[in-house]
């Protein structure tokens, strides 16, 4: 997206955090190549809720954050339906470190979100579970972090996400659950 609106990605934070929750109704869905979870394996991108008032560089930059971050929701989703326990959403990645991503993931996630310090955290994950395993005890290590981002729950996001999933196709229609309990 950043690509279609010719910006870089300190503009596209820039852009996306000057627009309100929800982006005015405009909502990305971001199946560009299919998506895992849900399993739509053939679905591709689409852009809705677009009109002339709310066409805007900022809405759509918005609108492609909320949406990835809304994809992901729908992986939390499907690890609560299974009776996992969620305490906080701990991000880690290069998309992470854009201040847009940390703020609108404190509005779509009913859950404290943290930021680590960058890391190797598939690493630290594999020797983890390699202890836990070993152990049957859960290592507690500690993880420095680099933001917190004030929990700002905006159920509308989430709403709208959904909605949009819905329009999909009929044989791969998809909703992503709240994931507030």
């Amino acid at each position: 997206m950043a690509t279609l609106l010719d910006v870089g990605f300190d503009e596209l934070s820039r852009l996306a955090l000057d627009a309100a929750p929800g982006a005015d109704g405009v909502v990305l869905v971001p199946y560009f190549e299919g998506e895992r979870t849900p399993n739509l394996p053939h679905a591709k991108a689409s852009l809705h809720g677009l009109s002339i008032a709310s066409a805007t560089r900022s809405n759509i930059a918005r609108a492609a954050i909320e949406g990835m971050l809304c994809g992901l929701s729908g992986g939390l989703a499907a690890l609560l339906a299974l009776g996992y326990p969620a305490r906080r959403l701990l991000l880690i990645g290069g998309a992470v470190q854009n201040p847009a991503v940390q703020k609108i993931a404190s509005q779509v996630f009913d859950l404290p979100v943290v930021v680590p310090s960058p890391d190797e955290y598939v690493a630290r994950g594999a020797a983890a579970q390699a202890a836990w395993a070993l152990t049957g005890a859960r290592p507690d290590w500690p993880v420095a972090l680099v933001a917190a981002p004030a929990s700002d729950f905006q159920p509308v996001i989430g709403q709208q996400y959904a909605r949009a999933c819905g329009h999909i196709d009929e044989d791969s229609r998809a909703a992503v659950p709240s994931t507030s309990s």
